[in-house]
């Protein structure tokens, strides 16, 4: 756990100490189960029963709201909440329940990603609370309904009974992977084919004297 407002060099700098060890999360890749599809969803359920253990406080805590002090001695009544989950695409899709190949944002299929005409409004969680319910159906109509809304058969996902959670809004572009290899590599390969090294060069040079550049 660590607040936003730390600089990175503190941040990530382990000696200064500017993160709280909340929980390690199991590692185990589960080989005694022979079925690959069982392993997987075994393995997706322990990382979501394991989130909704260290988030469970929440559940109260994001309606009631605590007490905290800030720096200055003010007490201020506070009601923390999850808001945003930063991760790369395969984490998005086991947080999501999203299938591997698909948006883990909105209902867009796989085949028309990267197409700005098929971008969507971000899934409707009540559906998707809705199928999550239906697990007390029995496993078999439990599997048919997850798949008929386009998710896996996640028995209890860690967000489902945390307050005023919309996941398919919490999900945050991965800077490396999705914006600069998805984007930004893109735009300066294109500059490159268009002007080439030595344009490039004459231009940069052109750029005024400026500081750390």
């Amino acid at each position: 756990m660590t607040i936003r407002n730390l600089p990175k060099h503190i941040r990530c700098k382990p000696s200064r100490h500017g993160q709280i060890l909340l929980a390690y999360l199991p590692t185990s890749k589960l080989t005694h189960i022979a079925n690959k599809s069982a392993c997987r969803h075994a393995l997706t359920n322990l990382f979501h029963a394991c989130m909704a253990f260290i988030l469970h406080p929440l559940e109260k805590l994001g309606l009631t709201g605590l007490h905290l002090r800030s720096r200055d001695g003010a007490i201020h009544d506070c009601h923390p909440i999850f808001a945003a989950h930063i991760g790369d695409y395969p984490e998005q899709v086991l947080v999501t329940a999203i299938k591997t190949g698909e948006c883990p944002v909105c209902p867009t299929k796989g085949d028309e990603l990267g197409d700005p005409e098929c971008v969507g409004e971000p899934c409707d969680l009540t559906e998707i609370l809705d199928v999550l319910n239906s697990i007390d159906k029995g496993a078999t109509e439990f599997t048919h309904a997850c798949k008929a809304a386009g998710i896996k058969p996640i028995q209890q996902p860690f967000w489902k009974n945390l307050p005023f959670v919309h996941i398919y809004h919490s999900i945050t572009p991965d800077i490396l992977h999705q914006l600069y290899q998805g984007v930004i590599k893109h735009v300066i390969s294109w500059v490159h084919s268009a002007c080439r090294d030595a344009e490039i060069d004459a231009r940069c040079r052109r750029l005024p004297p400026n500081h750390n550049i």
